[in-house]
């Protein structure tokens, strides 16, 4: 029974493993594709190319809220598995993977949007992208 314990947390850990390798991937992936589009934008005069960036600033953002909030999710059954654990609680479920319970204690996405970290991330790029497109209309 130890063994598939031991198991279970490693699974949970490679799901938060997961998410985090996810919200890492989305970070290189906006820099790249946003500034493939400044590229864009500044190559082509059309007016709508300028605005173009806006729409995977905010949709990366809204992804990596996304993964970082299953992250904590998951964080949360990880601790509690493992707490059940070690007091030998009847009451946990082995093997549970259902994430659900911990849902009102993990914030929300909106306030996780505008966390600390992912607000230094994406809302510089957000404010980038805004300072491209008033430069982009002031030089063109």
């Amino acid at each position: 029974m130890e063994d598939e314990k031991i198991k279970h947390l490693e699974f949970i850990q490679l799901v938060i493993n997961r998410m985090a390798n996810n919200s890492f991937m989305i970070k290189g992936w906006s820099i790249t594709l946003i500034s493939g589009l400044f590229a864009l934008a500044l190559n082509a005069n059309s007016p709508f190319t300028a605005f173009l960036p806006i729409i995977p600033t905010i949709s990366f953002w809204v992804l990596d809220t996304y993964y970082l909030r299953q992250e904590k999710l998951f964080r949360q059954l990880y601790d509690q598995s493992r707490r059940a654990y070690i007091e030998k609680s009847n009451s946990f479920d082995l093997l549970n993977m259902n994430v659900e319970s911990n849902d009102k204690k993990v914030k929300s996405c909106l306030q996780l949007a505008f966390s600390r970290t992912l607000l230094l991330f994406h809302g510089i790029i957000f404010l980038l992208v805004l300072a491209g497109i008033v430069l982009f209309f002031i030089f063109k």
